[in-house]
C-alpha cells in the first residue's frame, strides 16, 4: 500500500499481517471491542496493532500511562478495524 503524506512524500505500509491475525481472532472468538494502537507519519494514520478490550476503564488508564511518544490509542469494534484495514491496505 502506498500512502501519500502531506509532504508528498510517499509511506509504503503493508497491513496484511495485521489483516490476518484480526481476521483470525474475529472467526475465533467473534465480533469483540478491541484497542487500535496507531502513530501519525506525515500525517497519516498508521495502524501498528490491536488488542481486546477486557476492562475498559481500567485498560484506559493503564494505555495512557504506558503509551510511548507519539503512539496513541483508541476503541473500536474489531469487524470495523478489519474493515478499515482492508480498504487502506487497497489503497495504491
Amino acid at each position: 500500500m502506498r500512502l501519500v503524506g502531506k509532504s508528498g512524500k510517499s509511506l509504503f505500509r503493508e497491513q496484511n499481517c495485521l489483516i490476518d491475525m484480526l481476521t483470525k481472532d474475529i472467526e475465533n472468538h467473534g465480533n469483540f471491542r478491541c484497542w487500535y494502537h496507531f502513530k501519525i507519519f506525515d500525517g497519516i494514520k498508521l495502524y501498528t496493532s490491536y488488542t481486546k478490550i477486557e476492562d475498559y476503564h481500567s485498560e484506559l488508564i493503564s494505555k495512557a500511562q504506558c503509551c510511548e511518544d507519539g503512539e496513541y490509542f483508541e476503541s473500536i469494534q474489531a469487524t470495523d478495524l478489519l474493515k478499515i484495514l482492508k480498504r487502506r491496505n487497497k489503497v495504491d
